[in-house]
């Protein structure tokens, strides 16, 4: 049993390795992407890209704690301790999930208000920005999926899959608005995006909230 377990720890070392560079590419490449959906949604005025982008701004914050969780992880492989490297696992995966739970709420509540009274929303910009978005998140998904065995890299890859709904929902939105000029389309898309955010971080929460237990 003792030689399996040390037969494990000799092939983390380059998997945390792998995991640390993948997830640093994926960091720059969600942060260039929700800088320009944020100032693309302000000019738009649409609340779906707004929302696409703060989900951006969580995956980014994710995937820190997810650097941050395989950094502590190699430190402590490295002496020969995993408690702390666990603790800081699930830790972070747990803080990444309640963060979706929160930006969701936000964004209900905002598409609430909107739907009180629907402002003018530029669809074709909507439109083309939320499909480079989309784009930025399949790669990003491409870019993580090897690495998404470890707790904390699932943490940010259930993210992306939750924020490439949100794209969707946003190239949905602007083709509603560009086409047909349907205001209402965008608070109702934020809330459509806000229900899928919550169900994709239930199985995060509820698996994080198991790991520690048995800690």
């Amino acid at each position: 049993m003792s030689s399996s377990k040390h037969h494990d720890h000799s092939h983390d070392h380059p998997a945390h390795g792998s995991a640390q560079r993948n997830l640093g590419l994926a960091f720059l490449i969600t942060v260039v992407f929700m800088v320009i959906e944020a100032v693309t949604g302000w000019m738009a005025n649409s609340l779906a890209l707004i929302g696409d982008a703060g989900h951006m701004a969580s995956d980014a914050g994710a995937i820190l704690l997810s650097l941050f969780t395989t950094w502590v992880g190699s430190k402590s492989r490295a002496k020969g301790k995993s408690t702390g490297y666990h603790r800081a696992e699930v830790l972070g995966a747990f803080i990444s999930g309640a963060a979706i739970w929160v930006l969701a709420g936000v964004l209900i509540f905002q598409a609430y208000s909107r739907w009180q009274a629907p402002p003018a929303v530029e669809g074709p910009l909507v439109f083309g920005v939320a499909v480079f978005g989309l784009i930025a998140n399949l790669v990003n998904m491409k870019i993580l999926h090897a690495n998404h065995g470890h707790l904390g890299v699932r943490a940010a890859y259930l993210h992306l899959i939750a924020d490439a709904m949100g794209s969707i929902g946003a190239i949905i939105a602007g083709a509603v608005l560009w086409w047909t000029g349907w205001a209402l389309i965008d608070p109702l898309i934020s809330i459509g995006i806000s229900l899928l955010m919550l169900v994709s971080s239930a199985g995060l929460l509820r698996d994080a909230w198991s790991a520690w237990k048995k800690l």
